[in-house]
């Protein structure tokens, strides 16, 4: 991440939306999911985050990534070696969550201030 608080700021805004796209999260969810964790708060100018509590929750986010790709990859090959032996109908529980997690909500790539317009424009919708 840059060194500027803005550019940090940003980056964290894109890697919010970029976990929101692959898990199916909302992007709101997911602000106040690391809101909560690292005491900051987007709608009170007194409570917005420094450089660290920005770059501790980018850390904190891809983290949550890499070991939501990594159980994906895992039960994928599993499903794949099922595959291979026949196994036509999918049982795992899991993998079928995380499909259908993935498509419920399409998530469209707006960036940071695609999102600011979206709420401007949809006040009403909790998913913007």
């Amino acid at each position: 991440m840059r060194d500027s608080v803005s550019h940090a700021w940003i980056g964290l805004h894109i890697c919010v939306e970029s976990n929101a796209r692959l898990t199916g999260e909302r992007f709101n969810s997911i602000f106040s999911r690391i809101e909560e964790i690292f005491s900051f708060k987007r709608t009170d100018k007194n409570l917005w985050p420094n450089l660290a509590q920005i770059r501790e929750a980018a850390w904190q986010l891809k983290k949550e990534r890499k070991l939501y790709l990594d159980e994906l990859q895992i039960l994928i090959e599993k499903r794949k070696i099922e595959k291979k032996h026949g196994k036509r109908e999918n049982t795992d529980s899991r993998l079928s969550l995380i499909c259908d997690e993935r498509n419920q909500h399409h998530i469209p790539r707006v960036g940071f201030w695609g999102w600011k317009k979206r709420r401007k424009m949809n006040k009403t919708n909790p998913a913007c």
